[in-house]
């Protein structure tokens, strides 16, 4: 489906822009998950680790996966547990020395809230994970902005630690994306993804060309102030 929305084979990409017929019921949220994360969870162990290594680069420092590779990493959509509640993504990390580490990922697009003071992620944090993953996990919010994600970091009752919650945009991944057209493994799903995005009015930032400082014409570099009643 990449393909086609790209190709412009499809108009289907615009029910992610909020249009859609009368009465129409559209999943977005599940459909882009799926066409983004989907397509990278067929891709080999390595990819998967690197994309998800340079999304959440800002906030890793002193991580394990700074400095090596692991032996294997997996990625389920929506993966469930005999609780009912249900991450969007679970992507799981096994490290030479044996650690399982377990990222956690709560996908958002133009839906609806995370509940009462973020309570959707508390409890997939909470409830979803088990004692033992807790301990080295990492979970994260994306969505078209933060808000939901930074009042569910604030509440009182936060369950995370510092380090633990990760709150990342739409305008994220498509950064991250960029970085990775040249990667031998991901650079055809970068930039599909990129242009998928593109198409959606989400574009990475790119930096300045060029910034001149501006000139005020007519007003001179120093202005001198005199004693007395004659000032200028």
């Amino acid at each position: 489906m990449l393909h086609a929305i790209n190709r412009s084979k499809t108009t289907l990409y615009h029910r992610y822009l909020g249009q859609r017929e009368l009465g129409e019921r559209v999943t977005g949220e599940d459909e882009m998950t799926s066409l983004v994360f989907g397509s990278l969870a067929l891709l080999p162990d390595a990819a998967i680790f690197t994309f998800w290594k340079e999304l959440l680069k800002k906030g890793t420092q002193g991580l394990a996966w700074q400095g090596g590779n692991p032996s294997s990493v997996s990625m389920t959509l929506w993966p469930s547990r005999r609780n009912g509640i249900e991450p969007d993504i679970r992507v799981e990390i096994i490290w030479p020395n044996l650690l399982r580490q377990v990222i956690v990922v709560e996908v958002k697009w133009r839906s609806g809230t995370l509940g009462t003071n973020g309570e959707q992620l508390s409890k997939q944090w909470q409830e979803y994970l088990m004692p033992d993953e807790r301990a080295t996990a990492l979970h994260v919010f994306l969505g078209l902005d933060i808000s939901e994600g930074i009042k569910a970091k604030s509440a009182h009752d936060a369950p995370w630690s510092d380090g633990q919650l990760f709150l990342r945009t739409w305008t994220d991944v498509g950064c991250a994306a960029s970085q990775l057209t040249h990667d031998l493994l991901l650079c055809r799903w970068a930039e599909q993804v990129g242009a998928l995005l593109n198409r959606l009015q989400i574009t990475p930032f790119s930096g300045f060309v060029a910034a001149q400082q501006p000139q005020l014409e007519g007003t001179p570099l120093w202005v001198f102030w005199k004693n007395g009643s004659d000032q200028c």
